[in-house]
């Protein structure tokens, strides 16, 4: 049976809280910013205080851990991310431009709404039904819910959702581990060097040369070959390499962050890679580097657009002692990060392409094995 979407599942925007709501009170509000992707970044969500309007109202523009929220404007629009959990143990709403989706028939299963709604389908309705009167891009509620599918039985609704879930799940499972690992290195960098009487500071100028990359932003392209790293917290694809090293890879304007890689890969201008001329100490000057970014990066130039120089990084002073044993433990879980890193690439590779397929229903569900 065709259905229309609005016809099974209502489709919530969300609030429009003032400016002067945020950073008072103790509840959250899901901005587009924090559909990421991962899921969304709920801990870091501004505060937002609620004491100013009618809490009945509001109530509906809440969410729980296992929502998923829609972005409805922006660079970023059709973005789709589940909640999986909330921090502070208070009330998480959605601001407006963001929607969240509810089934409202018992014949349509969430999980597979959710992942309905992550098809490259669903992504391409949204792009053709842009708002063009708009100054950026931007659709309505109405628009996204005249979107129609074929809406399957629903067992086989559930046996795709499971399916797609596994892979989901440890994709998340790795991000946990992930996590744990970078504190385990944090600790070692703190207790063996930071908290060492017998460390030495040394610049980072010591460890390697001070480069970038040599690409315009806009030479990324879609499913490239190789990892493109920009300033963006995300990182891009090209399908041609400039550096085939272990690398530190450091935004230089904008949103200043850090990332590693090994092999084969290539950069934007404003983008440092750094190059340890020991590889043995990529593990070490990551946590060094990824720890003191703030001090870094807080003598950076521009009003408009901040931006780092090469002496910022250069200049910069850590402790390091030659302590084979610690620096080998950091390595290993850097190598660690890095192998998750490859094994989600690899499992949001297969859910993507299995998506479609199960949906067009040319996968025979009943030889799928989780």
């Amino acid at each position: 049976m065709r259905v229309r979407l609005s016809e099974v599942c209502k489709i919530v925007p969300g609030f429009a809280f003032k400016s002067s709501d945020f950073n008072h009170g103790y509840s959250r509000a899901i901005k587009i910013k924090d559909i990421i992707s991962s899921g969304v970044d709920t801990e870091n969500c501004d505060t937002v205080d609620i004491s100013r309007h009618d809490h009945t109202k509001l109530e509906k523009f809440s969410v729980s851990s296992g929502d998923f929220v829609f972005a409805m404007t922006g660079a970023t629009i059709g973005k789709i991310g589940r909640i999986t959990e909330l921090h502070d143990g208070n009330t998480t709403y959605i601001n407006q431009r963001v929607a969240k989706f509810e089934p409202s028939i018992d014949a349509l299963n969430k999980d597979y709404l959710f992942y309905l709604l992550s098809s490259r389908t669903y992504y391409q309705y949204i792009i053709t039904h842009i708002d063009s009167e708009s100054a950026q891009a931007n659709i309505s509620a109405t628009s996204m819910g005249g979107f129609t599918f074929e809406l399957m039985p629903l067992h086989a609704q559930e046996q795709i959702a499971k399916v797609l879930l596994a892979i989901d799940d440890k994709i998340q499972y790795n991000n946990r581990t992930n996590d744990n690992l970078y504190k385990i290195g944090q600790t070692l960098y703190k207790e063996k060097f930071e908290s060492s009487s017998q460390a030495k500071m040394q610049k980072l100028g010591f460890f390697f040369p001070v480069v970038t990359g040599k690409k315009d932003a806009n030479a990324a392209v879609e499913n490239g070959k190789y990892p493109f790293f920009t300033c963006s917290k995300q990182i891009s694809a090209i399908d041609e390499y400039s550096f085939n090293e272990s690398a530190i890879l450091l935004a230089g304007n904008g949103d200043f962050n850090v990332k590693f890689y090994r092999g084969k890969f290539d950069a934007y201008q404003r983008t440092y890679v750094l190059i340890p001329k020991d590889a043995s100490l990529l593990g070490y000057l990551y946590w060094a580097i990824s720890l003191n970014l703030k001090n870094i990066t807080s003598n950076f130039r521009g009003s408009v657009i901040k931006f780092i120089t090469k002496g910022n990084i250069e200049d910069f002073e850590i402790p390091f002692i030659d302590d084979r044993e610690t620096i080998y433990q950091l390595q290993k879980c850097l190598e660690k990060i890095e192998s998750n890193n490859y094994e989600n690439i690899y499992l949001a590779h297969l859910r993507d392409t299995l998506l479609p397929e199960l949906m067009n229903g040319k996968i025979d569900l009943s030889k799928v094995e989780i």
